[in-house]
């Protein structure tokens, strides 16, 4: 083994695909999660796009309080429930009207 890739009993994914696939997301975003919220994604020197990640911090990662909401179904980027849309907010199937004032900036 070359001193390069120590034998470290640690499950490397190779690709943005395996790591989405590792959180049954899509690939954008997983990619927006190392942007907005810090995934631990390692970029491969020299190599445009090439990205790895472990399974064990990528694990510890959406175990933290922080994160814990983002990997799962129905949460939006700050892993909080319902989806965010112009003049709406989703909650639980329900619609609440925004006051369109609150919205405004000063």
């Amino acid at each position: 083994m070359s001193a390069s890739h120590p034998p470290t009993g640690r499950k490397r994914l190779d690709s943005w695909k395996e790591i989405a696939a590792f959180f049954g997301r899509d690939e954008r975003t997983v990619n927006r999660w190392e942007k907005e919220l810090g995934l631990p994604v390692h970029r491969l020197p020299g190599t445009k796009g090439r990205v790895y990640a472990y399974t064990e911090e990528l694990s510890a990662w959406s175990a933290a309080p922080k994160n814990a909401g983002a990997a799962l179904p129905g949460y939006d980027s700050e892993g909080q429930p319902g989806l965010r849309a112009s003049g709406l907010t989703v909650i639980a199937g329900r619609r609440i009207p925004v006051d369109a004032a609150s919205l405004e900036s000063p």
